[in-house]
C-alpha cells in the first residue's frame, strides 16, 4: 500500500482568539488508518471493498472546471469529506472524478494526470496543497509514484483520491476548502459520511463558550480522565424565570471517541457562604438535560431540555480562547 505520510467564570465580549491547530498522523500510522477507515465504517456495506466502490453522499459538493495541467481536460468533480469511524481525529479527503473530457476529443472519455501541487486545501487564510494522493482500487489505495513526490496519475473517471494537507495549519474538517490550483472555483467542504462532522471530545477543547448576542451567561466545559474512562464536566451559568442568578452543573462518561454527549444538570440549594457552609445542608435537584458537540476547536453547540416544563432550545457558542499551552 502507498505510504501516506502526514507533515509533521466570567464572559468578556470580544476577546475571542482563534485556536492553534496541529495535524499529526495517526497513532497506528496512515497505511492501518485508511485500512481501519474501510473495514470499521458503516457506510460500507461490504467492508473488502475499496473507497472507489463507495457511493457519492448526497451532500458532496461538486465543481467543474477547465483543467490545464497537461492539456485541457473538462473535469466535473464530486468532492466530500470521509470520517473514519476507527479514527474520527483523521478524516480523509475524497474526489470523484465523475467526468473527465479533453474538448478536442469530443465524447471520447480519457484520463489526465494530477500533481499534489494542483490539489489546494484551504482554512481561513492558509492555502495547503495535498500531502499525497493515492488512486483507490480494491481496498487499498494505491499511489502510483512517477518519480518525483508530486506526481500522482488518476487514470479514469471514477477514481478516487485520498488526500492529506502538507501544512499543519490546514484540518480536514468543517469549513475547510478544495479547489484545484490556478481555478477560482473552490467548494467548502463539512462532514458528509461515517459520522456528524463533528470533532471528537478530548481536553484541548476544554474552556468558556458563550453565545456574543447573550453576553452575560455562558458554558464552562472541562474534559477529564476517570481511570479507563474519559468524562466531561458542565457547568452552566444562567438565570432562572424571575431572573435570579441560577448555576446548572453536571457531569457524564463520554463514549470512546464520542463527538456528542447527553449531561444531566443539577441545581443545589441549602448551601451557605464561607464559614457557615455545611455540605449536609445541601440538596440536589434534577434540572433536565444539555446536549453537546463541537463543529470546530472555536465552537459549541448546546442543545437544552429542562425537565419540569419540557422546554428545549439551543444555542451555538463561542470559545473564549483555547486552553492556555494547548493546541487544538
Amino acid at each position: 500500500m502507498h505510504k501516506l505520510i502526514s507533515s509533521a467564570a466570567l464572559v468578556v465580549a470580544g476577546l475571542l482568539s482563534t485556536a492553534a491547530f496541529a495535524q499529526t498522523s495517526p497513532p497506528n500510522g496512515w497505511d492501518d488508518h485508511i485500512a481501519g477507515c474501510f473495514a470499521s465504517d458503516p457506510t460500507f456495506a461490504d467492508p473488502t471493498r475499496g473507497f472507489e466502490r463507495l457511493p457519492t453522499p448526497a451532500s458532496a459538493q461538486r465543481v467543474d472546471v477547465a483543467f490545464t495541467s497537461i492539456g485541457t481536460r473538462n473535469i466535473r468533480l464530486a468532492v466530500w469529506r470521509q470520517d473514519c469511524a476507527n479514527n474520527p481525529s483523521f478524516p480523509i479527503l475524497m474526489v470523484r472524478f465523475e467526468q473527465i473530457r479533453d474538448p478536442n476529443l469530443p465524447g471520447l472519455p480519457v484520463s489526465t494526470t494530477l500533481a499534489n501541487r494542483d490539489i489546494e486545501l484551504i482554512q481561513g487564510g492558509t492555502v495547503s496543497h495535498a500531502e499525497t494522493l493515492g488512486a483507490c482500487s480494491g481496498r487499498f489505495c494505491m499511489g502510483i509514484n512517477q518519480g518525483a513526490w508530486e506526481f500522482e496519475r488518476l487514470p479514469s473517471a471514477g477514481t478516487i483520491i485520498v488526500a492529506q494537507a502538507r501544512d499543519p495549519n490546514v484540518l480536514l474538517r468543517n469549513g475547510f476548502q478544495f479547489r484545484l490550483r490556478g481555478t477560482t472555483q473552490a467548494v467548502t467542504i463539512g462532514g458528509t459520511t461515517g459520522g456528524s462532522g463533528d470533532l471528537p471530545m478530548a481536553g484541548r477543547l476544554n474552556g468558556t463558550y458563550f453565545d456574543p448576542a447573550r453576553s452575560g451567561e455562558g458554558i464552562l466545559v472541562d474534559f477529564f480522565d476517570a481511570g479507563a474512562n474519559k468524562g466531561v464536566f458542565v457547568s452552566w451559568y444562567t438565570f432562572d424565570d424571575a431572573g435570579n442568578p441560577l448555576w446548572l452543573v453536571g457531569n457524564a462518561t463520554l463514549a470512546p471517541n464520542g463527538t456528542q454527549v447527553d449531561v444531566p444538570l443539577i441545581v443545589t440549594r441549602g448551601g451557605r457562604f464561607g464559614p457557615l457552609f455545611n455540605a449536609a445542608n445541601v440538596t440536589r435537584t434534577g434540572w433536565g438535560t444539555v446536549n453537546l458537540r463541537f463543529p470546530n476547536c472555536s465552537t459549541a453547540v448546546m442543545r437544552y431540555t429542562r425537565t419540569s416544563d419540557g422546554q428545549t432550545g439551543q444555542y451555538t457558542m463561542s470559545r473564549l480562547g483555547p486552553a492556555s499551552g494547548v493546541s487544538c
